[in-house]
């Protein structure tokens, strides 16, 4: 019987080479790659810098040709999906199943626990459920999981208890410990391929192989360069990606069920011997270094023990000067190709230009995180000058000590104060902090730090988009809108007197880091309009935040539970990065988050920007959208209750009176404007799911809003115009 294979996450660079692999060694064996990204034969997933362009990594020549084989075929299917992967494996019937698919170190342990705990019991459930007698299963997992060995403890063996010392790890080894339950419930052979520090040819820069060498393959030959890197004493296996495919291959044939092997080199390298190595291979003066903050949880040494791989018949054919060396050929011919690409042509009086850019951030919420922060931006910055942003009422509240506590810590660091409310959102202020900014000799490398709420991350946003043509920023967002909306995302503006955020750009934030400790100081008012924006996002994308919502609202409106307030923040948070990640400057799918907003900012600006507040005007936003999708059938009138439940529950709409509600239609022009004279208002069809639509009549606006002001769900706490006069009164 022929071999047929099954490669998940075959798309990664792991994926690609073993699937390569399979094909150059088992000439009768048939592939099929699976994945949640859309076939692309022509490039890896990632992307990658070239001349200062980041573009998607091309495909090496060797591993585009194998797969342009007709023994294999890709099928775009999302492994947390069961039905379609149960379809999947019925169709091909695979024999042996190589496991890659994962999420990758770094992302939230939100994120990381559906692809690699989650979705390894789909996987086994699939398996189960296609009933095509599939024989096993090569577990691909992690060298970290056995945390940080003592010195003794080196090279570590197979028999080494894991200890796994960060979220990534933590969730490759629950992968580990599902599939060896479930391998035994379902009867299928199990073994775990646990793959250490991966090097070779189209690699991506969040690996020190390749972010060394695209570095030096963009300096100018004639100057040194300068190249920014990590700490250089940490030591680690540094294995070839083609040997890995290579070791994934031989255990689908030779490999013991139930066991673990280590694809590693067994050879102990350290950082700076990688780094020495590069600047040999490269050529030309020698770098100087500019060095990095180290990752907050590292592991000093280590190094594999590659028996048990070597015993299975692995036989490695790359030493890592040639897995160097092909890595720095590989960005030095595409700094050449992208070179001639833009060079001018004698055939025609036009060049094409494409340029996009990749930006990539932590986003941090904790308990106390604020009195943690000075001690994180020393790190993540050292020796580079800081200005702390925000507002009177926050500089009162955390600014004033935050300054402290950095200046005790030696940081060279100043502020710059603005007055509190929305009059603040303005040119005149953009223009003031900007002056401010130049007299505390704020350059290219220093940073700026957003604290406050978010009016401040977005003027704050703006002015580092415009100084000096755009500097690093962070966001510590200190209320609830701004930790789950305004800080994250890259939009930064300022109102005009004809419409809200109407001058602005895209420039996203270096970090975000929020305490939802700091939240106990705001008003329930303040908590109802930061819970609207999550609204806003659990109707577009996350039903199980929509039911975290709505089961928890005394815990988060009068506990204020920092647990909970953190689920849901990061929750929210991972919906919104969801949407914008593929849409980075509003194209098509991030035009969502505009639910509630087409109507939620006009609003706004019938109240001057005064009076009412942000997420409230997204709640009056919400329920307008809602009611026109049901009067068009988009939405049933079940789902449409739930939603106005829940906005109500929350304290929402607060009371506005009926002529300011259809004045505001009046605005909504000023937002056909903005967007090329088309509205493509956003539509709820159901609890996670939306649709677009081009143009929404006048008088479609004034008929929801009659039904708004009838719906009994809503509470109308608060009246936003009788606090305006006591303000003005007192």
């Amino acid at each position: 019987m022929n071999r047929r294979i099954l490669i998940t996450g075959a798309q990664g660079f792991i994926g690609r080479y073993t699937a390569t692999r399979v094909l150059e060694t088992m000439p009768d064996a048939e592939v099929l790659g699976i994945g949640r990204s859309s076939e692309n034969p022509e490039t890896f997933t990632h992307r990658i810098n070239v001349t200062g362009v980041a573009l998607i990594a091309p495909l090496p020549d060797n591993v585009k040709d194998a797969l342009a084989c007709d023994r294999y075929r890709y099928s775009s299917v999302d492994i947390q999906n069961r039905e379609a992967l149960t379809e999947a494996i019925r169709g091909f019937r695979p024999t042996d199943v190589i496991h890659l698919a994962a999420a990758l170190r770094g992302e939230s342990l939100d994120t990381l626990l559906t692809p690699n705990v989650q979705a390894v019991e789909t996987l086994y459930q699939a398996i189960d459920g296609a009933d095509v007698g599939c024989s096993r299963v090569v577990f691909g997992s992690s060298g970290s999981v056995y945390g940080r060995p003592r010195p003794e403890d080196l090279p570590v063996s197979t028999e080494l208890p894991a200890n796994p010392f960060d979220f990534y790890s933590t969730t490759k080894r629950a992968g580990e410990k599902i599939a060896e339950i479930m391998g035994r419930r379902y009867g299928i052979e199990t073994l775990f391929a646990r793959i250490f520090n991966v090097v070779g040819p189209g690699q991506d820069e969040r690996h020190i192989c390749g972010k060394i060498a695209s570095q030096l393959c963009q300096r100018n030959s004639k100057k040194p360069a300068t190249v920014r890197v990590g700490t250089l004493t940490t030591t680690r296996d540094f294995v070839d990606v083609r040997d890995v495919a290579g070791a994934l291959v031989t255990l689908t044939e030779t490999g013991e069920p139930g066991q673990i092997y280590n694809v590693a080199s067994g050879d102990e390298t350290s950082m700076q011997q990688i780094f020495d190595s590069m600047c040999e291979i490269a050529g030309g003066p020698y770098p100087t270094i500019e060095q990095l903050p180290p990752r907050p949880e590292d592991n000093p040494r280590m190094v594999a023990d590659v028996t048990g791989l070597l015993e299975a018949g692995h036989k490695p054919e790359h030493s890592l000067e040639e897995s160097l060396r092909d890595v720095y050929t590989y960005y030095c011919h595409l700094s050449k190709s992208e070179k001639t690409l833009m060079a001018p042509s004698q055939k025609t009086d036009q060049l094409h230009v494409t340029v996009s850019r990749v930006c990539e951030y932590p986003i941090v919420a904790a308990p106390n995180l604020l009195d943690e922060l000075p001690e994180r931006l020393d790190a993540r910055y050292p020796n580079t000058k800081q200005v702390i942003l925000t507002d009177t009422r926050v500089w009162e509240l955390y600014g004033q000590t935050m300054v402290e506590n950095m200046r005790a810590r030696g940081m060279d660091v100043d502020s710059v104060v603005i007055p509190e409310g929305d009059a603040s959102k303005a040119f005149e202020v953009h223009r003031h902090i900007i002056e401010e900014l130049y007299a505390r000799k704020f350059d290219r490398r220093a940073v700026l730090v957003n604290l406050g709420g978010g009016l401040i991350c977005d003027v704050g946003g703006y002015v580092a988009s415009s100084y000096l043509r755009g500097v690093r920023y962070i966001n510590v967002p200190t209320t609830l809108l701004a930790q789950c909306d305004a800080a994250i995302g890259g939009k930064v503006a300022v109102n005009t007197p004809w419409a809200k955020n109407f001058v602005g750009a895209f420039h996203h934030p270096d970090g975000v880091y929020s305490d939802p400790c700091s939240l106990r100081t705001l008003r329930r008012r303040d908590i109802a309009a930061g819970v609207a924006e999550m609204i806003k996002v659990a109707i577009m994308d996350d039903s199980v935040l929509f039911d975290l919502l709505e089961s928890n609202v005394s815990k988060i409106m009068d506990d204020l539970d920092p647990t909970i307030l953190q689920e849901v923040v990061l929750r929210a948070s991972a919906s919104k990065v969801r949407l914008l990640d593929p849409d980075p400057y509003e194209i098509d799918l991030r035009r969502v988050l505009n639910f509630g907003h087409t109507y939620g900012h006009p609003l706004e600006t019938e109240f001057g920007y005064g009076g009412i507040m942000h997420g409230e005007a997204v709640g009056w936003g919400m329920g307008v959208s809602t009611a026109i999708a049901v009067e068009r059938g988009l939405v049933d009138r079940l789902t449409a209750e739930r939603i106005y439940r829940l906005i109500g529950a929350y304290e929402m709409p607060p009371a506005v009176p009926r002529e300011i509600l259809i004045n505001a239609v009046n605005h909504i022009e000023a937002v056909r404007l903005v967007r090329a004279n088309k509205l493509n208002f956003v539509f709820p069809t159901g609890i996670g799911s939306s649709l677009i639509v081009d143009e929404v009549s006048d008088q479609e606006f004034l008929d929801a809003i009659e039904v708004c002001l009838e719906q009994p769900s809503f509470r109308f706490t608060v009246d936003p115009i009788a606090e305006k006069q006591a303000r003005k009164a007192a």
